[in-house]
């Protein structure tokens, strides 16, 4: 078998690459969905067309994305679990591009190479591989820089002119276009001066000869960072912030010390997170707090990819000649190339004010992961034996691939709770009236910007174009905060939302509170008129709920269809969905309904976690003179004395029977 894959190791190479990145980023994909920005973006996509995308990332300053996202969303339509896939193929492209590159640097050298291009596929420091969509272009955009580097390096040893210039136009067409899918990747082009000095270097004739030879060597490339300043700096005027190279850099000229002594602090902590801390701090923040479940899981698919690794890799790397390099010192060159790498692609990031933090931001240490694998392996180089070398190989795999399951399911479970909340909502509401603005609360998933709200809602109420010429949304959202709070309690008037080319327009004045207290309680619709709060309600949501108005639901209308390629199937009808169809007929005084959803929920022995969700129940127990049945809810709620008087709040109001009232009144007596 040995001598088999030996025969055939160049497939078998690849095979083992697409196999472990297999099972580091496939196990959950069926479960990936939308996250953050894909909200609107998809959204916008699927009413304005995949065309939306140039006006998107023109605005964005990184035009080469629509390039990456157009033809993808033409392809899948927006589905997900197909950008999962796309994500996963684009990350082993881009390790077995990395491997193909160390090689034209170290052809001899296969096992450090090999070592190195799979350390990169498992790195740990890129946490954003769940969220395929958005990051996808990232991944394609390190992919292409990659091949350009090696086709630069092929041009160094091209036998005529013809094959240097073809050389070099693919290199540059790859490098103009990695670079149009982000900015701070410029950093790569630092990475490309560094390997044309390494390369010149070798020819050791002194650093004041092979330096100058390297930089004019290098002259011809630098067409690509020059295109793209030109045309970033002087041609190209940013709307966003954040991607303002001006506005960035200018904090410097304002405080030239300070801002160069913050640069100085944020680059020394960013060369230890990506080369170091990488393979820790995200272990510790995600994988020590996954269930007895999901940790089982993980150390299985650890345990085969060390199976794996410690079968294939000494057969896969075996040479047929010995072939080390002569003259060519891999520890020296690998130690300080990869220093020079890391420095290299953090420098854009930091002069952008950005920085590398676990886990929402490990993105910006993604150009120089390469750098940071193969500071990983000069290191494990210089360890005093084999036997220590293996032990620290098996222990970073392991942390890679326990840290990559743990951010996938994560990520996994922040899409399950969106999906259960809207799932629970369209039981509750048929539809939303157009204007409806909804302030709204995740358990898991949280709520950083209004889209992740308006995002779902319109995908399921107002999945089809509402004014000509524009992408309007139906329903507008409001993301709670102090701000925010004070608008609603102001009952300032409905403002424009522009985000890109997607427009809301919330209302503060009419809003709708729905809330999700807690991952086991239902979704709470809040009616201002007559509220109910769960024990376990966020204090910001007390202070706005008596604003909630409930008559933007359309509780006659016929149900909306929820689209199962995002949210997956109908779960299955468990307390939550007798508590949303009771609250539902409570909203249409349907009183026999709330009575029958209490029976069939009785039957199959369902019970709230959430003590407030027996309001719907309580309320049609006492309007249809259910004596026995409403001394038995209140029995289930007396151990919260919260819940109980809101209750009896409640009963105190309504036009019962004597019967009734004879009960409220002994039940509800004041402390």
């Amino acid at each position: 078998m040995k001598r088999f894959l030996f025969q055939h190791r160049s497939l078998f190479l690849v095979l083992f690459f697409f196999v472990v990145g297999a099972l580091l980023y496939l196990p959950l994909a069926r479960q990936a969905g939308y996250y953050d920005d894909d909200w609107f973006a998809m959204y916008a996509a699927k009413i304005g067309g995949p065309g939306i995308f140039r006006d998107f990332y023109v605005l964005d300053s990184r035009p080469g994305r629509a390039l990456v996202t157009i033809p993808l969303y033409i392809l899948f339509r927006g589905v997900p679990f197909y950008y999962a896939l796309s994500a996963y193929f684009f990350r082993v492209m881009g390790a077995l591009t990395f491997l193909w590159m160390l090689r034209l640097l170290w052809p001899g050298h296969k096992k450090e190479t090999f070592l190195a291009a799979l350390f990169f596929l498992v790195y740990p420091g890129f946490l954003s591989m769940p969220t395929p969509i958005d990051f996808q272009t990232h991944l394609v955009g390190v992919w292409m820089a990659f091949l350009s580097l090696g086709l630069s390096i092929l041009s160094l040893s091209a036998a005529n002119r013809t094959k240097w210039f073809l050389l070099w136009a693919g290199s540059v067409v790859t490098g103009l276009f990695y670079l149009a899918q982000m900015e701070y990747y410029i950093g790569f082009e630092i990475v490309r001066v560094v390997l044309f000095m390494l390369i010149f270097l070798r020819r050791g004739r002194g650093w004041k000869q092979d330096v100058p030879a390297a930089l004019k060597a290098w002259l011809p490339f630098a067409i690509i960072p020059v295109l793209f300043l030109t045309w970033r700096l002087f041609l190209f005027e940013s709307e966003r912030k954040v991607t303002d190279a001006g506005l960035q850099l200018g904090k410097f000229t304002e405080t030239p010390i300070h801002t160069s002594l913050a640069w100085g602090i944020s680059l020394l902590q960013d060369i230890v997170n990506v080369s170091l801390l990488a393979w820790s701090v995200p272990l510790s923040q995600l994988a020590f707090n996954m269930d007895v479940y999901n940790s089982v899981i993980a150390l299985g698919l650890s345990i085969l990819v060390l199976l794996l690794f410690f079968y294939f890799f000494p057969v896969l790397n075996q040479s047929d000649v010995q072939d080390k390099e002569a003259g060519y010192d891999f520890r020296r060159e690998s130690l300080w190339l990869s220093l020079a790498w890391v420095v290299g692609g953090l420098l854009p990031v930091v002069l952008g004010n950005r920085h590398v933090i676990f886990p929402e931001f490990s993105r910006y240490g993604f150009v120089s992961a390469g750098g940071g694998a193969l500071f990983v392996v000069a290191l494990i180089e210089r360890l005093p034996s084999v036997t220590f070398q293996r032990v620290v190989i098996a222990l970073l795999l392991v942390s890679a691939t326990l840290t990559h399951y743990a951010n996938t399911a994560h990520f996994a479970e922040q899409m399950a709770d969106i999906r259960s909340f809207w799932w629970q909502v369209t039981w509750r509401v048929p539809k939303f009236d157009r204007g409806t603005t909804i302030v709204a609360h995740y358990p898991v998933a949280g709520i950083r910007e209004p889209s992740f709200v308006w995002g779902p809602a319109n995908q399921i109420y107002y999945p089809t174009r509402i004014k000509p010429g524009a992408i309007t949304t139906g329903i507008s959202a409001i993301r709670l905060d102090k701000d925010t709070i004070l608008r609603i309690l102001s009952k300032e008037k409905q403002y424009m939302d522009p985000y890109y080319e997607v427009t809301a327009f919330p209302n503060p004045r009419h809003i709708t509170v729905i809330t999700r207290p807690t991952p086991r309680s239902c979704v709470q619709v809040i009616d201002g008129k007559q509220p109910e709060y769960s024990h376990y309600e966020d204090p910001m949501f007390l202070l706005v709920g008596p604003y909630s108005e409930t008559e933007k639901i359309l509780p006659e209308e016929a149900t909306a269809d929820v689209p199962e390629t995002l949210f997956g199937p109908e779960p299955e009808h468990g307390w939550c969905y007798y508590y949303q169809k009771a609250a539902l007929a409570r909203q249409r005084e349907d009183w026999k309904e709330v009575l029958r959803l209490a029976k069939e929920a009785a039957d199959k022995n369902l019970k709230p976690y959430d003590l407030i969700e027996w309001m719907p129940f309580i309320q049609a127990y006492a309007m249809n003179g259910k004596t026995e049945d409403l001394s038995s809810a209140l029995d289930q709620i007396q151990s919260d004395e919260y819940i109980t008087k809101q209750a009896c709040q409640k009963l105190k109001s309504l036009q019962v029977s004597d019967e009734i009232q004879s009960l409220i009144s002994s039940r509800c007596v004041a402390p």
